[in-house]
């Protein structure tokens, strides 16, 4: 396999383990009828995929020039999408999703908590 496809695939990868874990974490709190509703959401799991998908490519742009171990890939790409909770939960907390009232869309921030 090519550094490039490594990267890729391994980057993904670390993405896809930090959402099982988040998942993992949820677990006690899925009876919440606000979570299920996310859980269940086409525009939840799209936006995930994406992060995925980004992930590995950011992970590859990151160490194009400097090719790294597996595990390097494999943090780097669980990395990204946790910065990018992080920063929308920072100062995403008044964009709202969707064309309903205000009081039953879900925010930017529930997608990535």
């Amino acid at each position: 396999m090519t550094p490039t496809v490594t990267a890729l695939l391994l980057g993904a990868t670390g993405a896809a383990m930090q959402e099982v874990a988040h998942w993992y974490s949820l677990r006690h709190t899925l009876a919440r009828a606000r979570l299920r509703k996310l859980a269940r959401s086409p525009a939840y799991w799209a936006i995930t995929l994406a992060m995925i998908g980004c992930s590995g490519v950011g992970t590859w742009v990151w160490y194009v020039d400097a090719p790294r171990a597996f595990q390097t890939y494999l943090i780097m790409g669980a990395a990204f999408p946790l910065i990018l909770k992080k920063a929308v939960g920072t100062f995403g907390k008044a964009l709202k999703l969707g064309a309903r009232p205000a009081t039953t869309a879900p925010s930017i921030q529930e997608y990535f908590q």
